[in-house]
């Protein structure tokens, strides 16, 4: 394996690499390559995801943080300020 781990983080810094896109795949195929020149058995796997991992994922945590009956009185804070 020619090159420096400075090298190879560099080179993978440099690829655009969101979820599901082909800097993703990119980035895989080139790892997984560098393995097989060290000799490792490599496979890259491809499944069927959704792009916008983050966009439910922040829906939810925003309605978690919500109260459930937002019009019900809240419980006093346990907090008292001096």
């Amino acid at each position: 394996m020619a090159g420096t781990l400075r090298d190879d983080i560099t080179h993978l810094a440099a690829i655009d690499r969101l979820p599901c896109s082909t800097g993703e795949r990119e980035a895989a195929g080139w790892i997984a390559e560098r393995l097989r020149e060290a000799g490792a058995r490599v496979e890259v796997d491809e499944e069927l995801v959704h792009g916008g991992f983050y966009t439910p994922l922040g829906l939810l945590a925003g309605l978690g943080g919500r109260p459930a009956r937002p019009w019900a009185p809240q419980p006093p804070s346990r907090c008292t300020w001096t």
